[in-house]
């Protein structure tokens, strides 16, 4: 039909059409709820599928780790695993330490919560945790965090070691925190024969400790 010079009119959406619309979009947000959910409830690292799975028992506890790192030997009764970076690249390891403590098997976990909540370690803490050998230990920082939803203390420290033939700068990313009966401790540190050396290893480093740190999952019931 001839339009007499006046535009078109356009035809309103239908209420149906709405609700199609409507429908598609409650689709839609429920795939992105599912997918959402999917990656929370699993630690972050767990999503990089390439990563390794390191699984220890008595008592039960998981994590995963770059495949080009490697496992070492752990040395001391309590140290569950050593990790240690490809050769060629910034000198760097990490150790888990978990120390059965009889005394806190007298504690639920409700109450091991709020004792972390509820105290800061500071240097005099952190020092008797690393066994009291570091007079130049220096805390960069001391805050709190979470390991699979549980409170833990987390510090970035700096000292040093020393033998007769050289001596190591350390800065570490330090983890402790609790469970009825156990002590839980994980190290990741970057080295070198310099501060500055080891402060720029901790930093080349920092982001694949805190991946392997945030995939520690607590397996005992």
């Amino acid at each position: 039909m001839p339009n007499n010079g006046m535009q078109p009119t356009r035809k309103k959406p239908r209420a149906a059409d709405a609700g199609r619309w409507t429908a598609r979009h409650m689709y839609l947000w429920r795939l992105l709820t599912l997918l959402l959910l999917s990656v929370l409830g699993l630690p972050a690292a767990l999503a990089q599928t390439e990563w390794l799975l390191f699984r220890a028992q008595d008592p039960q506890f998981r994590f995963v780790y770059p495949p080009d790192w490697r496992l070492g030997k752990p040395r001391g009764p309590n140290v569950r695993a050593t990790l240690f970076p490809p050769q060629g690249a910034p000198s760097a390891n990490c150790n888990i330490i978990v120390r059965r403590e009889p005394e806190l098997a007298k504690s639920g976990q409700s109450q091991l919560n709020q004792m972390i909540q509820s105290s800061q370690l500071g240097k005099d803490d952190w020092a008797q945790m690393l066994g009291g050998r570091w007079p130049d230990l220096t805390v960069v920082q001391s805050t709190h965090t979470k390991v699979h939803n549980q409170p833990a203390y987390l510090g970035v420290l700096e000292f040093s070691h020393e033998t007769v033939d050289r001596k190591t700068f350390i800065r570490g990313m330090q983890l402790a925190t609790f469970t009825p009966g156990y002590v839980w401790h994980f190290s990741c540190a970057g080295r070198g024969p310099t501060p500055q050396d080891a402060r720029r290893s901790y930093q080349s480093w920092e982001p694949t400790f805190r991946r392997m740190l945030g995939s520690l999952v607590f397996e005992n019931p």
